[in-house]
């Protein structure tokens, strides 16, 4: 998929100062080949090989127009990459450089080899092949989470610095307030009395250890190349439970695995650093969060691509349903069952990974 600020990178890369300060040797020369690799989220992101580069290079451009709060997006996800350069470097790209303008950021990082995880559990043909995957998976991050607890006074001062993506009661409110608006158009005070009937399960999500987390773990975000695991996508990096990394990659439409085989994954990797409920209700909301997301991308994408996010809506709002009864929020399940069966879906299958 091209993206529509091409041009603007054409520009942008044919001065020789900028191209150097973005980890390549010369300016933008018709040897130097530029491949955009789509839009994901509110990014282009590009892969750049010059001959004369050992390896390719990725950038990420972040702008203003598509994200009000670009620069800091931008600025700490260079700096949590420059701090796992030094404390995990296998786990994460090795960043080269920075360059902020009044109105965008471009951020340049190495090239991770290998395939996300998305499409190689949608390609895996075999209920063992996706647990083998998840399970590979889940031991790097139990190594990523201790690394990110052993060293959490300066990463905690990295996403700290800003009240930016943060996980909190507030925030949580207001997100499922969204979250439904978006999806059912529902009114604010049905939606409150759906909070209210939440019980104590908000306070069960804090009521454990937090800390550093990555803040948006879909398995899109996880790189793999024969044994090796790189985690990309820091730009949302914040303080929360473990548990909601492990929802965004455990609950999501490519796993395919019920509760009990997820949980029997996690207890392997964790080894009781973790709790069940705590889980369970960090992926109701993050299935929430991402149904509402992907139905939203849906009325502004080309045909093609909103018939697979109004998939993966789907798969999230299913997931919503099953987990609302699973961890006792059984109101919003039966609203859940009411509004999904009025509402036209797709056949629920899996969209392929993008």
């Amino acid at each position: 998929m091209n993206s529509p600020h091409y041009d603007d990178l054409s520009l942008l890369l044919s001065d020789p100062q900028v191209v150097r300060l973005l980890g390549m040797p010369g300016s933008l020369q018709p040897d130097i080949k530029v491949l955009s690799l789509g839009r994901f989220s509110r990014n282009e992101v590009y892969r750049l090989t010059d001959p004369q580069s050992e390896k390719p290079v990725i950038i990420k451009i972040v702008r203003k127009g598509t994200d009000r709060f670009w620069e800091h997006h931008v600025r700490r996800e260079h700096w949590i990459l420059r701090l796992l350069e030094q404390c995990a470097p296998e786990l994460a790209p090795h960043p080269y450089a920075v360059a902020i303008n009044r109105d965008w950021g471009v951020l340049s990082m190495e090239m991770c080899a290998g395939d996300n995880l998305a499409y190689l559990l949608e390609n895996a043909s075999t209920v063992p092949a996706r647990q083998s995957l998840l399970a590979e998976a889940l031991g790097a991050l139990a190594i990523l989470h201790r690394i990110l607890l052993e060293n959490s006074k300066i990463f905690e001062r990295v996403v700290s610095s800003i009240e930016l993506d943060e996980v909190t009661p507030v925030t949580l409110q207001a997100r499922f307030h969204i979250a439904l608006q978006r999806l059912f158009s529902t009114s604010k005070d049905y939606i409150e009395v759906l909070w209210r009937s939440r019980g104590a399960l908000t306070d069960d999500l804090f009521s454990g250890q937090v800390q550093v987390i990555h803040n948006s773990l879909v398995p899109l975000n996880i790189l793999k190349e024969e044994e090796q695991v790189r985690f990309i996508d820091w730009e949302t990096a914040t303080v929360a439970a473990p548990e909601w990394d492990l929802a965004d990659l455990l609950f999501n439409p490519f796993t395919a695995l019920p509760p009990d085989a997820i949980f029997d994954l996690i207890a392997r990797s964790y080894q009781g650093l973790w709790n069940a409920q705590r889980t369970l209700v960090a992926g109701l909301l993050r299935s929430l969060d991402y149904a509402a997301s992907a139905t939203q991308q849906a009325t502004i994408a080309d045909s093609d691509y909103a018939v697979r996010l109004k998939q993966r809506a789907a798969c999230y709002l299913n997931h919503a349903r099953e987990l609302c009864f699973q961890c006792g929020w059984a109101v919003l399940g039966d609203f859940l069952a009411r509004e999904t069966a009025q509402t036209p879906q797709s056949d629920g299958s899996v969209p392929p990974a993008r």
